[in-house]
């Protein structure tokens, strides 16, 4: 049996702290049981937010880890 699954987060909380922003982009990375598609944004997650800090936050997450690279 093939299971279907909607790999988009959507949230209306102001989320700013790293944490915070840590988690809900976990939760839609995850992507239990992807199945590669034919359809490439098939095979994408997205994570809509109305945050105003909620880039900024993931902009240094994703710098921070950079700096962690050997």
């Amino acid at each position: 049996m093939r299971l279907s699954f909607a790999y988009i987060l959507a949230t209306h909380a102001n989320k700013t702290s790293k944490v915070d922003v840590e988690q809900i982009l976990g939760r839609v990375l995850r992507l239990p049981y992807a199945q590669k598609h034919k359809t490439e944004a098939l095979n994408l997650s997205y994570t809509l937010t109305c945050s105003n800090d909620f880039r900024d936050t993931l902009e240094n997450i994703v710098k921070g880890l950079g700096e962690h690279k050997a």
